[in-house]
């Protein structure tokens, strides 16, 4: 018998349309003029005959020395850039960066491109051309929050000399003005429950490291043990190094976590991990180590110790002041010795992780095997044990190397890979990324492997290789995905302005007819145009997307949001997806998953084959139904 899942659905369209019908409200027009703005602009100096803090010379391929209180600047390697950075301390409101430049004897006519940098991406490039006069520049920003500024080489040659002084922003606080609306707009929802629209996969509601509490109570059908802590996890010592995320530093599990060190492996937190998982029915989802290296004992070494390496930009205070961040002015530190934290592993300490699993819980007891994380970054993540940048041919042969090894002793585990960070890691490698500048114009690995991108060239060689061993050794395409829209993802960014761009973002998701407002600046339609890229180079192949977020977890819009992304996912037909966050039962956003697991407090959950929903204004009121089978 089926039946429509009525009680979902009128309760997602009543929260979803409670929430714009206030907002409509709060925006009725009325007959008064406008309250005249008082103009609140300030300055943020930058550099004043010396960097002004916040901001340090975060610089790359240039030497900066300061001469008559200005600096002056050569630009030594191609793409090089004079970077002013804060550090990570945001700067709101800015409308401009002011500075004074001028040219060194042949630098006369050269072009300098000015960006702001907005904390992980960089605004479109605006030229300058600089002559032997000191002149004045002011380059325009739209008021979104940035965290520095760069003027870099335009040419992929290096630059003359040249001097600059006297860098401010302006900022303006003044309110912007709004358009008024006349009225709520009439929005029209249907359900057909006659026209089915596909299996909705079970999977799409998964989490990482969820609260035991939480994941029994949602019946959770999938757990992942991820992130860049399991890049280098040593099972059997329960250790593992937090990387770039946090001093480069062993961090030994302890008695509060569980781990009794005299009876290791077994009080090993991942076996913890499993346990939880057996005992709400949960599967397993496991991060496969591929970096190479491995915690070497329980000791809370880190990879840039301060004593080996010298004074670094921060330490790890009070506990380890010996334990630095491996950054000096700024700039990364390389050539320490991996063998400081680590030791070298492979495929067969993979191997024997799965084995001893198998042989206390049961074969089988981990279903889904994912091939590392974001392995991209492990040149940033990771550079104190893997300081070079990750190519085509390396994720590639990784997993010819791993995948057949985990299926050797789960021959029914399904692969996950290669479990890319993010929208650039979709069309290249951390190889082309690492040429630095424009590199996208010129990218030289995808260049090396005929200009194709990155994911398309990856599902192609797995297929290859299942077509010359009869072995298929990628079950699943898997990515990661955050929006990129300013102050979105994994942010308590709950401003008016943001609360509208975290709804509307969710269109990221599936919708052709949606522009990107971030630096991706395309339309993504993400679900789909993965879709279609499995159907050309590698047909049947799942779709994973097993890290998300959208933010603003403990606040009403980013449940709105967390409960469309879920909605969007089974109409989609999306195969799998972890949620990274872990939230508390009373968290706003665990209640979007109560509403497609739990609705009712009883197990009342939302139907398991998706039928026809549609809204007249889907980017206004959003609505999914489903049946029961």
């Amino acid at each position: 018998m089926k039946r429509i899942s009525y009680f979902f659905t009128v309760a997602l369209i009543a929260i979803i349309v409670q929430s714009c019908m206030t907002s409509a409200m709060q925006t009725q027009t009325n007959n008064d003029p406008p309250a005249k703005q008082t103009p609140t602009e300030s300055r943020v100096e930058i550099f004043s005959n010396d960097f002004v803090a916040p901001f340090k010379n975060w610089s790359w391929g240039t030497e900066a020395t300061i001469e008559n209180q200005a600096l002056k600047i050569h630009i030594t390697d191609a793409w090089g850039a004079l970077r002013p950075h804060t550090g990570g301390e945001a700067i709101k409101d800015v409308t401009k960066v002011v500075f004074q430049a001028r040219a060194l004897g042949n630098g006369t006519g050269q072009k300098i491109n000015v960006s702001f940098d907005g904390d992980g991406y960089f605004t479109d490039p605006q030229g300058i051309e600089l002559t032997t006069d000191m002149k004045q520049y002011s380059i325009n920003h739209d008021r979104s929050p940035i965290v520095g500024v760069a003027w870099q080489d335009s040419t992929g040659n290096g630059l003359e000399p040249f001097y600059i002084s006297d860098i401010y922003l302006v900022t303006d606080s003044t309110p912007l003005p709004t358009t008024p609306t006349t009225g709520t707009a009439e929005v029209t929802l249907s359900v057909n429950p006659n026209v089915e629209q596909g299996k909705i996969n079970p999977h799409i509601y998964g989490m990482s490291f969820a609260n035991p509490n939480l994941a029994k109570e949602l019946d959770l059908p999938i757990n992942r043990w991820g992130g860049n802590a399991t890049t280098r996890y040593n099972w059997e010592l329960s250790v593992s190094n937090k990387a770039n995320d946090w001093y480069f530093l062993n961090v030994p599990e302890g008695v509060q976590d569980g781990v009794d060190e005299n009876n290791l492996p077994a009080t090993a937190t991942f076996n913890k991990f499993i346990q939880q998982n057996i005992a709400s029915s949960t599967e397993t989802l496991l991060t496969a180590p591929l970096i190479g290296w491995t915690p070497k004992d329980r000791n809370d070494d880190c990879g840039f110790d301060v004593s080996k390496y010298g004074p670094q930009d921060s330490t790890e205070e009070p506990w380890r002041p010996h334990c630095g961040n491996g950054y000096k002015d700024g700039k990364a530190l390389y050539g320490n010795s991996p063998e400081d934290t680590s030791k070298r592993i492979d495929e067969s300490y993979t191997k024997d992780w799965l084995d001893y699993i198998n042989k206390r819980y049961g074969n089988d007891t981990v279903g889904y095997v994912a091939l590392d994380n974001e392995p991209m970054l492990w040149n940033s993540t990771h550079r104190d044990v893997h300081p070079e940048p990750v190519g085509y041919d390396d994720l590639r042969d990784l997993a010819y190397r791993y995948a057949p090894a985990i299926k050797e002793v789960n021959p029914n585990a399904q692969i996950l890979g290669p479990v890319v960070w993010g929208w650039t890691a979709y069309e290249y490698s951390a190889k082309d990324i690492a040429a630095g500048g424009a590199f996208w114009n010129n990218p030289p690995d995808r260049n090396a492997h005929g200009g194709k991108p990155f994911l398309a060239w990856y599902l192609e060689q797995m297929k290859i290789h299942e077509q010359n061993n009869g072995q298929r050794i990628l079950d699943y395409l898997d990515i990661h995905f955050y929006p990129q829209q300013q102050d979105v993802a994994i942010s308590d960014n709950v401003s008016a302005s943001t609360q509208a761009l975290r709804l509307k973002s969710t269109r990221t998701l599936w919708d052709s007819s949606y522009l990107d407002e971030s630096w991706i600046n395309q339309e993504v339609q993400l679900i789909p145009r993965m879709k279609q890229l499995i159907a050309t180079e590698y047909p049947e192949t799942k779709l994973a997307i097993t890290e998300y977020n959208w933010g603003a977890t403990k606040h009403i819009n980013g449940a709105l949001a967390q409960a469309d992304v879920l909605g969007i996912f089974g109409r989609e037909g999306l195969d799998m997806a972890m949620f990274w966050a872990n939230p508390e039962t009373t968290d706003p956003v665990s209640y979007a998953f109560r509403m497609y697991r739990n609705y009712d407090g009883q197990g009342g959950k939302f139907g398991n084959v998706g039928v026809q929903a549609g809204s007249s204004q889907q980017d206004k009121v959003s609505i999914y139904a489903a049946k029961r089978s």
